[in-house]
């Protein structure tokens, strides 16, 4: 519900089993790594986010140009299902929660488009360009016990 008060207070009064509601949270990682799926729209950090977990995604809608591209794309890789209603979506949370070998088909896939180490890859990358050696994560840990 982010910072939408009111939202939160009417997600919070409904009591369904298997439902919790959140305000604003920096713990999303933690959430996604929780979640069996995640239904959003194709924004390219929930995406990368959810990729890095390994995490399925439902796609609810996208902006024109990127975002639908990147819809398109998680589709046909196998990572997300594409659902624009709320019958659509309940449908495609239920296929993959209901079925364990297509849920863990397109975990699968999230995980081998995932690149959980990018941001490290990128600032190794160019402090190497600049002139500045370091040694990665995986390279310490194979000289120290």
């Amino acid at each position: 519900c982010g910072k939408n008060k009111h939202l939160l207070e009417k997600f919070q009064e409904d009591r369904a089993r298997h439902k919790k509601v959140f305000g604003f949270t920096s713990q999303v990682s933690q959430l996604i790594r929780a979640s069996d799926v995640l239904v959003t729209k194709a924004g390219s950090l929930t995406v990368s986010e959810a990729l890095a977990c390994a995490c399925p995604l439902i796609i609810s809608e996208s902006l024109p140009g990127q975002e639908s591209g990147t819809a398109e794309w998680l589709a046909e890789s196998g990572a997300a299902l594409m659902a624009n209603t709320p019958t659509s979506i309940l449908k495609n949370i239920e296929l993959l929660v209901s079925n364990h070998h297509i849920l863990a088909a397109y975990q699968a896939r999230a995980h081998q488009l995932g690149k959980p180490e990018a941001a490290s890859l990128a600032a190794e990358t160019i402090l190497r360009s600049i002139g500045v050696g370091i040694k990665s994560q995986a390279a310490q840990a194979d000289t120290h016990p």
